[in-house]
């Protein structure tokens, strides 16, 4: 058995690592959040933490670059939340609206008193590791958790990763989420299952979990 946590976030560089945790994990060992949607540079990760996740997705800070709705300030890529086909504006208000929620739920596995282990997608330095977790301290210097760095040897051929890789990396963790959360994760469940058969198109589980 590996040392346990009540949650899983992945907190950059891509997508790979909220895809590989909710494999392993499962889908009810933590919630998404902010950086499981964009391509996130260490740097912006300290931004988002050091501005408590407020002021960056800015229009103004927008503009295509190289296919990709890119924000020149932070350095973050948007190729989930933009078409950059379309009007960066037009999509703005909508793609701004899931970001700021999707901040909150970020926040919230940082700041709350619940342990958590803390995912990156790539190798980083073991410098860069310790100013995360001194940013993550400092969000609250009660919490347990940790920082685990991105797995070596990690393929690059799909977006995805290696399964293999991943299995191994992870193995030597456990996610056994409260009570209150498998309830919470439950009740969503439930929520979408009934948007499914109602008909409903608004907002379903899937934008909280």
């Amino acid at each position: 058995m590996g040392e346990v946590f009540q949650q899983v976030l992945s907190i950059g560089q891509s997508c790979r690592e909220r895809h590989q945790a909710r494999r392993f994990f499962g889908k009810n060992s933590g919630r998404k959040g902010v950086f499981d949607w964009q391509i996130t540079p260490t740097d912006a990760l300290l931004q988002y933490m050091s501005r408590d996740f407020s002021g960056m997705l800015d229009l103004a800070d927008l503009e295509v670059k190289d296919g990709q709705v890119t924000n020149i300030r932070f350095g973050t890529i948007h190729p989930h939340e933009f078409s950059p086909t379309k009007d960066i504006a037009q999509q703005y208000p909508k793609v701004r609206a899931n970001h700021d929620r999707w901040c909150a739920h970020a926040l919230s596995v940082l700041t709350n008193d619940r342990s958590a282990l803390f995912v990156l997608s790539y190798p980083v330095p073991v410098e860069t590791i310790g100013e995360i977790t001194e940013a993550i301290a400092r969000l609250n210097p009660r919490k347990r958790f940790l920082v685990l760095n991105g797995p070596e040897g990690d393929s690059e051929a799909i977006w995805v990763g290696d399964d293999a890789v991943w299995d191994k990396h992870l193995s030597h963790f456990e996610i056994r989420p409260t009570a209150l959360a498998r309830a919470g994760y439950l009740y969503h469940r439930l929520r979408n299952n009934i948007s499914r058969y109602t008909g409903n198109r608004g907002r379903t589980a899937r934008d909280d979990l």
